[in-house]
């Protein structure tokens, strides 16, 4: 998560990241800012207590969440790519290797959206 943190600062100092430590704090955090949701929500499919695709499910049936842009990170190639896109994930990613390639990630995404 910190290193994810870092890659959005270095390719814009202006965002405001915020992660978390597990799916279900992550939901709690997010249910709770009714007054300022995210433009983009990234997850890790393989988080502790709550993995990345019951998460996804749940900010997309969560009224307030479900329009918010979900990207995911995996270490599969394309074992859950249709799961995934059925639960409404933007798009999915292999975990990136190197912090290089993360920062390639995070680019293309705020480039694109």
């Amino acid at each position: 998560m910190h290193f994810f943190i870092e890659a959005v600062k270095e390719v814009d100092h202006s965002i405001e990241c915020i992660g978390s430590s597990s799916a279900i704090d992550a939901l709690r955090l997010l249910k709770n800012q009714n007054d300022h949701q995210p433009d983009y929500i990234f997850l890790d499919l393989n988080m502790p207590r709550m993995n990345g695709k019951e998460c996804l499910s749940e900010i997309k049936k969560t009224k307030s969440l479900f329009q918010i842009p979900v990207f995911v990170f995996t270490t599969s190639n394309r074992e859950d790519a249709t799961e995934l896109q059925r639960l409404g994930a933007a798009q999915y990613f292999v975990k990136p290797g190197s912090f290089k390639e993360l920062l390639r990630i995070v680019k293309e995404v705020l480039a694109n959206e």
